[in-house]
C-alpha cells in the first residue's frame, strides 16, 4: 500500500487530488447545503479550510468530474451541466477605508470581464458592465469571508427533469 502525503502548502482542491494527497471527503456537505439550506455564512477561525471548501465547490460547479472520483458526491452530481464561476478575493487591500470594498469588487469584476473578452461600458458604476446590470433577476450565490477568499456562483438553472439530490432541481432551491 502506497502511503499518501499530507497536503502541506497546497491551497487548491485540484492540487490535492491530482497529487494523491490525504483528503478528508467533505463533498457530502456540499450536497446537504444545496438540499437543505437557504443562506449560509461561513464563519470559522483561520486555517479551518474555508478557502479549500470554496475551491472544492468551484471545481464541482465547473464540472471537474475526474477530481471527484471516489468521493461522496460523485454519483449524485449531474456532470453534464457546467456553470461559470466568478471568484472574488478579499485577501488583500485596505478594507478600513469606506469606499475600498466597492472599488475592489468593481475592479475584480472588470478584470474578470476583460479576461472573458467582454466589452465593458460604464454608465452608472465603474466596474459594472451593462451585461452585468442586465442580469437582474438572475440569482447568484455569494460565498466568502472578510480577509479570505470569496466566490460568486450563479444559481444553476437545471430543468426539473434533471434534478439531483432527492429529485429536486437547482431551480427549486434558493441561494446558499
Amino acid at each position: 500500500m502506497t502511503r499518501r502525503r499530507l497536503p502541506i502548502g497546497m491551497q487548491t482542491f485540484r492540487e490535492i487530488r491530482e497529487e494523491h494527497c490525504y483528503y478528508v471527503d467533505k463533498t457530502a456537505f456540499i450536497g446537504r447545503l444545496l438540499d437543505e439550506g437557504k443562506h449560509y455564512f461561513l464563519s470559522r477561525p483561520r486555517r479551518f479550510g474555508k478557502s479549500l471548501f470554496l475551491d472544492t465547490c468551484k471545481e464541482l460547479f465547473e464540472g471537474s468530474e475526474a477530481l471527484f472520483e471516489g468521493l461522496a458526491i460523485h454519483d449524485e452530481w449531474d456532470w453534464s451541466v457546467r456553470h461559470p464561476i466568478l471568484r472574488l478575493s478579499f485577501g488583500s487591500g485596505n478594507f478600513k477605508q469606506p469606499d475600498h470594498l466597492a472599488l475592489n469588487v468593481m475592479e475584480q469584476l472588470a478584470a474578470a470581464e476583460r479576461r472573458a473578452g467582454l466589452a465593458t461600458e460604464y454608465r452608472t458604476a465603474p466596474g459594472i458592465s451593462p451585461s452585468r446590470r442586465r442580469s437582474r433577476g438572475r440569482r447568484f450565490l455569494l460565498v466568502g469571508a472578510p480577509g479570505g477568499s470569496g466566490a460568486i456562483l450563479p444559481a444553476p438553472r437545471v430543468p426539473p427533469a434533471t434534478g439531483r439530490f432527492g429529485g429536486r432541481s437547482f431551480a427549486s432551491r434558493t441561494h446558499l
